[in-house]
């Protein structure tokens, strides 16, 4: 069941890849599968289903990295660490970046509930991590879950410059004005 599940999951990625959200559908993962249509829905209801979990695949693999990061590091630079990281699954997934943060879910997490209610593991560990930097005062006294998502907004708008092609093909002069960029912001609300 599970293995049969993963196979839909991994055949519906594939063809996103190819065609985007608009070409994803149940008759096409069953037909690049073999299978009939009844046989998907037999492990995801529906469409929105099936996109919430890949999202969910996303975020836990996301999560995951966000959790290898170091805790030794100064606690400006750990905020800037989640950054980066988010930055880089954009690179290397886009299409389930895609899923995740740029088309309309279901369960979409919603500001300011969802994320005060630290119902979005992500955001909750950069919003520890700009609660950290004000406790250690690197940072203004402030309310860390909006700190957080001016930051992730700053972040997001920049990754969604490059995957408009607004950087060119070369990744390294990108990931540059995107470092130096979220250093300008963040040394904008820093409390020294």
């Amino acid at each position: 069941m599970a293995k049969t599940r993963t196979r839909i999951l991994n055949a519906a990625k594939a063809i996103h890849r190819r065609t985007g959200v608009d070409g994803l559908s149940m008759r096409r993962i069953a037909a690049k599968l073999g299978v009939t249509a009844p046989a998907i829905y037999h492990h995801f209801r529906n469409r929105d289903a099936l996109l919430e979990a890949v999202s969910d695949e996303g975020f836990e693999r996301l999560v995951a990295r966000l959790g290898r990061l170091s805790s030794a590091r100064p606690s400006l630079q750990q905020c800037l660490d989640v950054l980066i990281v988010y930055r880089e699954f954009a690179l290397n997934e886009p299409h389930v970046f895609a899923i995740m943060f740029m088309t309309p879910r279901p369960r979409t997490r919603q500001f300011p509930d969802d994320f005060r209610a630290r119902r979005s593991a992500a955001f909750s560990l950069l919003a520890d991590r700009v609660a950290a930097a004000m406790a250690a005062r690197a940072l203004r006294e402030d309310d860390p879950n909006e700190v957080a998502l001016t930051l992730w907004a700053h972040a997001h708008g920049l990754v969604l410059l490059q995957r408009g092609g607004r950087f060119g093909e070369q990744l390294a002069p990108y990931r540059r004005v995107f470092d130096r960029s979220l250093g300008r912001l963040m040394a904008g609300i820093t409390a020294h």
